[in-house]
């Protein structure tokens, strides 16, 4: 669908550029909880940790950040398990990306309308994207220690069409799958 053209511009900084959230390392974290992991990399930084629930289940018996920077590393974590992130001052926000998507709006653009002072719209175009949009996910890992067939699935009820994603990934418990 095509019409009158808009033009939107955001600026934003998503972190600061701080050499040290930005270098990478490497660091292995045993029998820890994503609470927990994230708590040993905000404290590195002198950031504290706030928005993620403190009854989130997901442990881990390992993870690993290899030559990752403690951005990409928690983005990994965060990404894989329904959250985003920012840093704002001192503070490391975990944000569910569940709730902000079942969020009321905080700002609506609308279309200036002729006489008002605005200047009226020339075009637009809007595009569908179909491509990596699921409404189904399944993960299945069998478990070389345990021999354990580890598996688990999801479904979106709010995505009418959509493909189903088939993951074979290494997972330890079905939370984290």
């Amino acid at each position: 669908m095509k019409g009158l053209p808009d033009t939107f511009q955001m600026k934003c900084v998503a972190a600061g550029i701080t050499p040290s959230l930005r270098t990478p390392q490497s660091a292995a974290y045993e029998s820890q909880t994503l609470l927990q992991v994230a708590q040993t990399v905000a404290a590195r930084h002198q950031l504290t940790v706030t928005g993620l629930p403190q009854n989130i289940n997901v442990s881990f018996a390992r993870i690993t950040q290899n030559q990752e920077t403690d951005l990409h590393f928690l983005r990994r974590l965060a990404l894989a398990h329904n959250y985003d992130f920012a840093i704002r001052g001192s503070q490391l926000v975990f944000h569910s990306r569940t709730a902000l998507e079942q969020t009321a709006p905080v700002l609506t653009l609308t279309r200036g309308i002729t006489g008002t002072g605005v200047q009226p719209v020339k075009a637009f175009e809007f595009q569908l994207r179909t491509q990596s949009i699921y409404k189904s996910s399944s993960v299945v890992y069998q478990d070389p220690a345990t021999k354990q067939l580890i598996t688990a699935s999801a479904q979106d009820a709010a995505v009418p069409t959509g493909d189903d994603l088939h993951v074979a990934a290494r997972c330890e418990n079905p939370q984290q799958a």
